[in-house]
Order: structure tokens, then sequence, then C-alpha cells
């Protein structure tokens, strides 16, 4: 019935990015773009759209989940299609990141190397295949980003579902090290 629990605290964060409706060109995105804003999207809105991109053109668009890695990218690369999901996906993020996908764009995904972080890109990595990739998810940024936070049984046992062979190897490594990275530390990488 497209009756949906909340639809505007449910919002993704973005910048960079046109949109379309039915209509044509959605003037809230365009506007966006031109003055170099950010956009916290609500659900509510997004369900009108019928497109999304790039503004630029080209079609990488790089998402990361926290808003801090987000706000730093930013301030040093202002016009890179990117997006915050502030951490575990909500309805809004997926929404965008499918109407992206339908674009054809590409899309980067960084998360944090744990277990829960790899579990997101698991679940972005299935949905789009082909159109997901890992961005600073690999063995060497786990090395640079190693913290020396322990991992918890409990928590290793979530990386027995990671099954994309893009990153087994970080989520082995992970087993073996027993300890999580965060994105913050690969934030100069990262721009």
């Amino acid at each position: 019935h497209r009756i949906l629990r909340d639809d505007i605290t449910n919002y993704v964060t973005c910048a960079n990015l046109l949109a379309e409706t039915e209509a044509g060109f959605h003037p809230m995105w365009e506007a966006a773009f031109i003055s170099h804003s950010v956009m916290n999207v609500p659900l509510r809105e997004l369900m009108k759209l019928a497109k999304a991109y790039p503004a630029a053109g080209g079609k990488d668009v790089w998402i990361v989940e926290n808003s801090g890695v987000y706000s730093s990218i930013l301030d040093t690369v202002p016009d890179l299609p990117l997006l915050c999901t502030h951490g575990q996906f909500k309805l809004a993020a997926l929404v965008l990141i499918d109407l992206l996908a339908e674009n054809g764009c590409i899309m980067h995904y960084a998360g944090d190397l744990d277990p829960e972080g790899l579990n997101m890109a698991e679940r972005l990595l299935q949905r789009h295949p082909g159109r997901v990739q890992p961005w600073k998810m690999d063995v060497d940024a786990y090395e640079k980003a190693l913290t020396d936070i322990e991992i918890s049984r409990e928590r290793l046992s979530k990386l027995s579902s990671i099954k994309t062979a893009a990153i087994t190897p970080l989520a082995e490594m992970i087993e073996n090290r027993k300890k999580a990275g965060y994105q913050e530390a690969l934030v100069p990488e990262m721009i």
C-alpha cells in the first residue's frame, strides 16, 4: 500500500547529485548543486524521484557511512558526488542508491573495517552486483586503520556470512587479528 512508517527522519545525506521527477529536473537538487550545498533528503522527497545521477557528469559516486569522514572529504573535494548513510542503511539511503544504480552509476563504498562494516558492504555488493565496489576496504587499508580495539567473539561470528570475493580476504584478516579498523584513519588516502 506504499505506507511508509517514517518518511521524514528517514533520510540520506548527499552532495553534488542531480535528480529528476517524471516531469523533469528537480529544482531543489539543481539549486543544491549550483550553491554547493549538502542536503539531508528525507524518504518523503526521494519517493518523488525517477532518476538520480552525478551533477558534473560521469558515473562515479562515493558512499561513506560516517558523517565526520563525509564532512572531511567534502572540505577538500567539494565537487565530489558523495553520499553519507550515517551508519546502518536506512530505506532512504537504499532508495537513492537504487536510483543511482538504475542510472548506470558505479558506487564506491567505504565502511568501517569491522564485522558490521563488512556486513554493510556485503549487502550493497549483493544488492547491486557490478555497480558497487569496495573503497578502502581491503587488507592494505585494514593495516593502516588498525586499532587496539578488540572485537568480541559474538561480533566476529558475523564475519561467517561474508561471501563476496572482493571483501573475503579482509574478513579473514579481521577474524585472525580480532581487532577493528576505522575509516577515520583513512581519510587522507580517501581524499
